[in-house]
């Protein structure tokens, strides 16, 4: 767009700055999200249940996160705080662990009359152990097993037609037995 400008002594065309403008539909971002945001994560919510809370598109919170770094991080640290707490506890039952049991009787009116305080103990869970174990060492706990495709260290490509007649030879033989 050009505007005309006079002076008093000549007339010069200058260009005007393009008015930037909204385009799209306004945010519904509000910084009070970032506090409920917090607290879903710390429950286990995701981000597609973060959403459906807030009543928006899963893109949207995710569009949230990139423009709004105090909004990403309470999500952030919401998991991060509840998966600690998940692995402590799955930790706690791998390994076992002691509690205090609090025990109260009570008279017809309410009153205590004896409170016993005992200490439990839980024995380790062996399916916490197997998950935390394929979980924190795959390479020696994964359920899958390698299998040797080959004879005393040969390929099975380096055997000759005679090689092969000669094994099978044998085991027929030892079938025969």
């Amino acid at each position: 767009m050009a505007i005309k400008k006079q002076n008093k002594s000549k007339t010069s065309t200058v260009k005007s700055k393009p008015v930037k403008r909204n385009v799209g539909r306004p945010t519904r971002y509000k910084k009070e999200y970032n506090e409920k945001a917090f607290k879903l994560s710390l429950l286990g919510a995701i981000d597609t249940d973060i959403a459906d809370l807030f009543e928006v598109n899963p893109d949207t919170i995710y569009e949230w996160k990139k423009k709004h770094l105090e909004f990403s991080e309470s999500i952030k640290r919401g998991k991060l705080i509840a998966d600690a707490n998940v692995a402590e506890r799955l930790y706690e039952r791998a390994i076992g662990y002691q509690y205090q049991e609090t025990k109260v009787e009570v008279d017809d009116k309410g009153k205590t009359i004896k409170k016993t305080i005992t200490t439990k103990t839980l024995a380790p869970d062996t399916t916490a152990q197997i998950f935390w174990l394929k979980n924190r060492q795959k390479e020696n706990w994964r359920d899958s097993s390698s299998i040797d495709h080959t004879n005393n260290g040969k390929q099975f490509e380096e055997f000759s037609k005679d090689d092969i007649m000669k094994e099978l030879k044998g085991l027929l033989l030892k079938s025969e037995d």
